[in-house]
């Protein structure tokens, strides 16, 4: 329930052009709901057994990846994940 309390006062100042907590811990979806088709940056993602990212610490989000990826670099955090919340384009090809 605090996490949803936390979700909803960030969501408000969001709307109000406040900003935000920058390190609030988030689930996935509500991530994906506020910053739609943006990279994130979390720290510390909560996995399920599969090692899915369930949620995590919002540490920086962006329209460009490469913003969010200096800005891993600048934080160094010990455990992160880099994701994109958007749908990828049809005949994209991804590489890891």
């Amino acid at each position: 329930m605090r996490m949803q309390a936390s979700h909803d006062l960030a969501r408000e100042r969001r709307r109000a052009g406040d900003g935000y907590d920058q390190d609030m811990e988030m689930t996935l979806a509500q991530m994906k709901a506020d910053f739609e088709s943006e990279w994130i940056l979390i720290g510390a993602p909560k996995t399920d057994e599969a090692l899915n990212i369930r949620g995590g610490t919002l540490l920086h989000h962006s329209k460009d990846r490469d913003e969010v990826y200096r800005k891993a670099i600048s934080l160094r955090p010990a455990r992160a994940a880099v994701l994109y919340t958007g749908a990828i384009p049809e005949g994209t090809a991804i590489v890891l």
